[in-house]
């Protein structure tokens, strides 16, 4: 009887017949596919000028990403990976002082 090969071999000890010992698949993750500008698809960023803020809340009853400091509200997080509900948020301020930036295209939406 002759005796069937593991998958083994010296450089492979999960048993991996390709060659790829930590068994995990090679190449780009199946998945979603990249939006149109690519892996660094939408990049934002918060620009809050804290000495118009009047404090009125606005930008936090819309949007989870607004604390309070104070008298003031300020962002928790300033660089985006989606806007989300921050547009609405820097639409919403009564005084402008909430500005942001889509920093892939250089340009200022609001």
């Amino acid at each position: 009887m002759a005796k069937r090969p593991s998958g083994k071999t010296k450089g492979n000890p999960k048993g991996n017949p390709k060659g790829n010992p930590k068994g995990k698949p090679k190449g780009k993750p199946k998945g979603k596919p990249e939006g149109k500008r690519g892996a660094n698809a939408s990049s934002f960023k918060i620009v809050h000028v804290l000495k118009d803020c009047i404090g009125c809340g606005a930008c936090a009853s819309i949007s989870t990403n607004w604390k309070a400091r104070g008298e003031k509200f300020v962002p928790k997080n300033t660089d985006l990976g989606k806007l989300g509900k921050e547009m609405l948020a820097a639409e919403s301020c009564p005084v402008n002082c909430i500005h942001i930036v889509d920093t892939a295209r250089k340009k200022k939406l609001i």
